[in-house]
């Protein structure tokens, strides 16, 4: 909201025909960062955030804190200019020690676990700036939930297997594929789909008919992840740092599906081996995937 227009319009669309077309281009950017730091030239961002500056400058925020790095990297440029006084925080919700995330104006980093506070501090950030709080996430997300009730609310049935298959709130990753080798697949199955911000692929969804035992129910954007969490027999995902998260903390089985290369595949490999996770496997259809974990009682 206090970008300017043109850059907002690059900076979002410029990622997205990254992620959806040269996805491979995305993994290189993240793994060779710019070598003085950050993830842009500070003259650019500078231009691009005058009206956050005039924001700042006005309001004068005794903290600024920031949950993305870009946001981190504009607080931090009006402070080393004097232009914002007070503190610095930064939230950091993948769990992955990217050098982009140092600078020497953040007072403290709230980070995901003991050992991404191990290797950030390894990058340079001094370890009393750095605190474990966990990823924080929505006080909706905590048990215990009532399960009947919910599934009464979004019409589920009560003895059918319920899948949650979400792309982020951009939709993306092999949603409908996915849905239409599910749905064929011939078993009764409850799909919870969402959508997010992607209209086009909801209203393609919303055409499908799946037959048999198979029923589709498909979302938007919506604001209660949560009680579809919690009806859920399994949740689907690409492997972002938040929904891994909900995920964990609301105890459902989880199957991390289609990372983008750079911070979803370091969040995938480090939740597996945590056991909290499954990462889909090497040449594995996602249906079968899901029938297969479905069948696995532990």
């Amino acid at each position: 909201d206090h970008a300017a227009g043109w850059f907002r319009t690059l900076y979002v669309a410029g990622y997205l025909f990254i992620v959806r077309h040269v996805p491979w281009l995305w993994g290189y950017l993240y793994h060779h960062p710019p070598k003085r730091g950050g993830t842009m030239p500070p003259w650019l961002l500078k231009r691009a955030l005058r009206p956050f500056e005039r924001l700042v400058r006005d309001w004068q925020p005794d903290v600024i804190l920031a949950t993305q790095v870009t946001a981190s990297e504009a607080a931090a440029s009006l402070r080393a200019r004097g232009i914002h006084r007070g503190a610095v925080a930064t939230v950091v919700t993948d769990f992955d020690a990217h050098p982009s995330w140092r600078n020497d104006q953040v007072g403290l980093f709230f980070v995901p676990d003991e050992d991404i506070r191990g290797r950030l501090a390894a990058t340079g950030i001094p370890a009393d700036r750095l605190v474990a709080t966990g990823v924080p996430i929505s006080p909706g997300f905590e048990p215990p939930h009532d399960v009947a009730a919910l599934k009464a609310k979004h019409g589920v049935r009560p003895d059918a297997p319920v899948v949650l298959l979400m792309g982020g709130s951009l939709g993306l990753g092999p949603m409908e594929a996915a849905v239409r080798a599910l749905a064929a697949a011939g078993r009764p199955l409850e799909l919870l789909v969402v959508a997010g911000h992607n209209a086009a692929l909801r209203q393609r969804l919303e055409r499908l008919a799946p037959s048999g035992e198979c029923r589709l129910h498909v979302f938007g954007f919506v604001d209660f992840v949560a009680e579809l969490m919690a009806i859920s027999d399994l949740f689907v995902s690409k492997p972002g740092g938040l929904s891994m998260t909900e995920a964990v903390t609301m105890g459902v089985p989880t199957l991390a599906i289609a990372p983008l290369a750079g911070q979803e595949v370091v969040n995938a490999r480090h939740l597996a081996a945590q056991g909290a996770v499954e990462c889909l496997k090497p040449g594995e259809p996602l249906a079968a995937a899901v029938l297969r974990l479905l069948d696995d009682p532990a």
